[in-house]
């Protein structure tokens, strides 16, 4: 993820501010086999942006897992821009807010990317490890999806990227 940002072009990110990029150690305890279930609904939502413009979205599937002795779910969305695109046609958004963000996290929820292609294999597990911040967390002039109020976890996710200082 870091390597992706250092090369793209409207990158906020630099050799010289790659160093305050930070994340928790890894951690098990947030890896997670889950049940997922796809979604036949095809309705298109209006993702709310931190530039205030919207993105469309489909609601592709939820995803089920057991935290702290309680099922939790999730859901992944289709990008409707990308749907098409041959690098980003298999990936799958996964927007959250848990209870580190403000704190240890960016205020603004962190994302997880899912290809279509793990989920068709049966086996999908559920890695916060890999969870990142959008790239509002880095500098303004973006305009990132805000994660929907459905996609509140009410613990902390201590995994994947911390907030940017």
């Amino acid at each position: 993820m870091v390597s992706q940002l250092l090369s793209h072009p409207r990158s906020p990110l630099d050799t010289t501010n790659i160093r305050n990029v930070r994340f928790f150690q890894p951690n098990d305890t947030f890896l997670f086999e889950t049940i997922f279930l796809p979604l036949t609904d095809t309705t298109i939502l209006n993702f709310a942006t931190s530039s205030g413009e919207e993105k469309q979205y489909r609601p592709y599937a939820k995803v089920f897992f057991r935290f702290g002795g309680s099922m939790q779910q999730l859901t992944m969305y289709e990008s409707l821009k990308f749907r098409n695109h041959p690098l980003f046609g298999d990936k799958l958004f996964l927007p959250f807010w848990d209870d580190t963000n403000g704190g240890t996290t960016y205020g603004g929820g962190r994302y997880l990317d899912v290809r279509k292609s793990d989920l068709d294999s049966g086996n999908f597990c559920l890695d916060f490890n890999k969870a990142y911040n959008p790239w509002c967390a880095y500098g303004d002039g973006f305009s990132c999806p805000v994660p929907p109020i459905e996609n509140r976890l009410t613990f902390e996710v201590r995994a994947g990227e911390q907030d940017f200082v």
